[in-house]
């Protein structure tokens, strides 16, 4: 599957919302470690589209499914994670990080190259029964781009994923990294993808429910709630020692009746936008895509929200709810 594919570019018309399962984000920082006496899942053959099966070695909930099971599939990411590796019907899909990545000694003139990997996949299951997690590290991997383009991965990084038992909690943890060239590394975006899905059909190639991605400063992102393909990238390379974690945040009857019935217009606009379905004051913050706050303030049902002094671009207004719109200042 092509990388870009999955998220094609749609800007107007743009429509959000929450569902009664989805996961809210913290973002902290600590020392990257790689594993030890980990499991290999490529055996130092070298990689590019790998496809390996992972057993997580406990029953996990991801959304509204329980799995035990999960695997790398061959979509071009490289870190592109689903519970079945058949690329048909609807799956949930998990992305740690994506990025078209390949192994740092994989050789594109020579698919059997005998040099080995040099980009370790490998999974380690930690912890006593009830309290165990999963750990699933990308080892020094390069960038296919970076690799075709110059015959060596002269940019790589390191990062791993975390599945916790008990509280299905997800960790990403991000570790060393050198990207000089990210426009050719990122295949034209500014940072990598990080997306939480909970039904994507390979068959239409849409995303049937609302995904999470993580959108502008990789440093402190903003969280969007979309059933858009939207074509969301962070804004930059994410730090060594960056650690993002995802919990999951189950919304009553009465806040995800009230914030499915909300969508902004116009959009785009040139000089107010307003909110249909607010039913009570909320607090709103209003960011640009770098993660810079604009303004804020609450809103209320009809009130309007002016917009004229803002420079043309893309910007997301965060509610107290945890809902995040988009829209676009003409």
């Amino acid at each position: 599957m092509n990388t870009k594919k999955i998220f094609t570019a749609i800007i107007c018309g743009l429509s959000f919302f929450v569902n009664s399962q989805s996961y809210e984000l913290s973002t902290s920082t600590a020392a990257y470690i790689n594993l030890t006496s980990s499991t290999s899942l490529n055996n130092t053959a070298p990689w590019d589209d790998p496809e390996f099966a992972i057993p997580i070695g406990f029953d996990f909930e991801y959304f509204d499914i329980t799995i035990n099971q999960i695997y790398i599939d061959d979509w071009g990411f490289g870190a592109g994670l689903t519970t079945n590796p058949n690329e048909t019907g609807t799956l949930p899909v998990l992305i740690p990080y994506g990025a078209d990545i390949a192994d740092r000694g994989y050789d594109f003139n020579n698919e059997n190259a005998t040099t080995g990997s040099l980009s370790n996949i490998s999974y380690l299951v930690e912890g006593s029964v009830g309290n165990r997690i999963l750990k699933i590290e990308w080892n020094n991997v390069g960038f296919h781009s970076d690799i075709f383009a110059d015959g060596i991965s002269t940019d790589f990084t390191n990062f791993q994923m975390w599945l916790f038992e008990g509280s299905n909690d997800i960790e990403i943890h991000f570790g060393p990294n050198s990207i000089s060239n990210p426009d050719e590394s990122f295949d034209g975006e500014a940072g990598s993808l990080i997306a939480l899905i909970p039904s994507y059909n390979f068959g239409t190639e849409v995303l049937e429910e609302n995904a999470t991605f993580l959108s502008g400063n990789p440093i402190n992102p903003t969280v969007i709630l979309s059933t858009v393909d939207d074509n969301t990238f962070l804004d930059g390379v994410i730090p060594n020692g960056t650690v993002y974690k995802f919990t999951r945040s189950t919304l009553s009857t009465e806040e995800f009746r009230s914030v499915t019935k909300l969508e902004l217009f116009p959009n785009p606009s040139n000089d107010v936008i307003s909110i249909s379905g607010i039913t009570t004051n909320e607090k709103y913050e209003i960011y640009n895509l770098l993660g810079n706050k604009i303004e804020d303030g609450i809103i209320y049902k009809n009130k309007r929200i002016n917009i004229q002094n803002y420079s043309k671009g893309i910007y997301l207004i965060k509610l107290d709810n945890n809902q995040t719109l988009k829209f676009i200042k003409s």
